[in-house]
């Protein structure tokens, strides 16, 4: 997970859960986007309002990978 928190801004595990929290997965790629993807997460939920959500710059890489909710 280290790997994963050095390019993710808030990346941690919620204690007692399966859940996890971060802020823009969407900026990962290369050795951080795998070592993501094998955490086993299934669903991305994103908190951002619609408005905000097509306004964030960068490339969006976990949306081919993962079911989005926002």
């Amino acid at each position: 997970m280290e790997t994963i928190a050095q390019h993710l801004p808030n990346f941690r595990g919620i204690p007692g859960t399966k859940l996890y929290r971060s802020s823009r997965p969407d900026q990962l790629e290369g050795e951080s986007l795998n070592a993501f993807m094998n955490l086993g997460i299934r669903s991305i939920i994103d908190l951002r309002s619609m408005r905000e959500f097509p306004s964030a710059k960068g490339p969006k890489a976990v949306d081919d990978h993962f079911h989005l909710y926002s």
